[in-house]
């Protein structure tokens, strides 16, 4: 499945401008469902870099004081087409921040 990322708007006094992102990876939930159907594994080294950048990703947004309050595998996006390289390392994109929270400083 291939998405399409909200990365910003532009607002004009005539017309409104949806910035978008193409993500033909689709989400880590699907790439792993998809790798479990055709009995596939990622590499320690693989899955090490997914976890790193799914921690610089929630370390961003909390440096933001940005709760996203729902992480899980389908809200982390996988630049990177699949084929023979389905298990290879993508960058991880974290989207989907409907649950995302403003956290004030104390």
């Amino acid at each position: 499945m291939k998405y399409v990322v909200l990365v910003g708007v532009l607002d004009t006094p005539y017309k409104l401008y949806l910035l978008i992102d193409y993500v033909p990876g689709g989400d880590l939930f699907k790439q792993l469902q998809h790798n479990h159907d055709k009995q596939r594994t990622y590499a320690e080294k693989n899955v090490a870099d997914l976890m790193v950048q799914m921690g610089d990703a929630r370390a961003y947004i909390h440096s933001r004081n940005i709760a996203h309050r729902d992480l899980k595998a389908d809200k982390l996006m996988l630049r990177g087409e699949g084929g023979q390289a389905a298990t290879a390392v993508r960058r991880v994109i974290l989207w989907d921040l409907g649950f995302a929270r403003y956290m004030e400083e104390s």
